[in-house]
């Protein structure tokens, strides 16, 4: 995959940017501008990851969301595993669980966005197609820091795959 630039704050030019992965916390650091650049990035064809966890690691991706969808992520689940879609598109093919993360959240359904992966029958992870470029929101992001990538190497490189490729 090609190089990445890890920031704190939004990047003044992001158009260079295949992708860009928003990791939520307590207080969002996404002014107003920052949500519109977002918002004409993903419109122009590129890849946004929102990923959040229990409250109150939720503000940029609710600001996000609230913008895109009009919701927010929601809700607190303590299942280990997520069982995955059943159908061929399904971002995690050949899986039928993924490690879900610690304490996790949903995100309300939508016809705009398809769930690829399910905890306690609530969407936990949903990819969509619907605005230009490509939208993942994942409710159990912690899944990347709290097993030290153990269990999560391969579906970090799904996620990957789906945000960068054209």
């Amino acid at each position: 995959f090609p190089s990445h630039d890890r920031s704190d704050s939004l990047p003044k030019k992001i158009d260079h940017y295949q992708a860009v992965f928003i990791f939520s916390s307590a207080q969002s650091v996404l002014n107003q501008e920052d949500v519109e650049r977002l918002v004409e990035y993903l419109e122009s064809g590129n890849g946004i990851y929102l990923g959040c966890e229990n409250w109150p690691l939720q503000a940029e991706a609710n600001q996000l969301s609230k913008v895109i969808l009009g919701k927010e992520f929601w809700g607190n689940s303590d299942e280990e595993l997520a069982h995955v879609c059943s159908k061929e598109s399904c971002l995690f093919e050949n899986k039928t669980t993924i490690y879900a993360g610690n304490s996790s959240v949903q995100f309300p359904m939508d016809y705009r966005l398809k769930p690829e992966a399910w905890v306690a029958d609530e969407p936990l992870i949903q990819s969509s197609l619907s605005f230009g470029g490509k939208l993942l929101l994942d409710g159990g992001y912690s899944r990347f820091y709290c097993d030290e990538g153990k269990k999560s190497d391969d579906i970090w490189m799904m996620i990957l795959t789906f945000l960068l490729s054209r």
